[in-house]
């Protein structure tokens, strides 16, 4: 095992850095891309503990979304962290482990997540913004966490 601790400033940066960057993609995805009003993106997010009701709250709802959507984002980033300190092999190929985890974010999320979730949808539709979302979280989620966290278990390795 290594001999580093998680970092909890690295915890938290990698969190916002995936949570804006995910964001990000989330807006040009369904809010460009397709025609869903950002509140209403938002507002899907915090479905997930309110239930359709969410769609009735407004600013308030989105601002829960978008809390709970950098909460989400910062979860992993603690998950990745301490799953590097059991499994050290995950440090060797970043860009590799990067695209793993994202993948792995995106699993959890579409099949565990969100079916536990008030926001259940039933099976996943698999479509172009499906892929675009995998994309998503390969690139701005499992690839920032991998490479924040990794840099901060090699400078203190040093």
């Amino acid at each position: 095992m290594l001999h580093c601790k998680p970092s909890l400033r690295v915890i938290l940066l990698a969190g916002l850095v995936t949570g804006v960057l995910d964001g990000i993609a989330a807006i040009l995805i369904y809010c460009v891309k397709g025609s869903l009003p950002i509140i209403t993106l938002f507002q899907g997010i915090a479905r997930g503990v309110l239930g359709d009701s969410t769609f009735h709250g407004g600013i308030a709802t989105a601002t829960l979304g978008l809390l709970l959507h950098f909460t989400i984002a910062t979860l992993f980033a603690a998950g990745y962290s301490l799953a590097l300190k059991v499994i050290p092999p995950l440090n060797i190929q970043t860009v590799v482990t990067g695209f793993g985890y994202g993948l792995l974010a995106w699993l959890t999320m579409n099949y565990a997540v969100i079916p536990l979730s008030l926001a259940a949808r039933g099976a996943v539709v698999w479509n172009i913004n499906t892929f675009l979302n995998i994309a998503a979280h390969l690139f701005c989620v499992g690839l920032p966490i991998v490479y924040l966290t990794h840099q901060d278990y090699r400078t203190q390795l040093k």
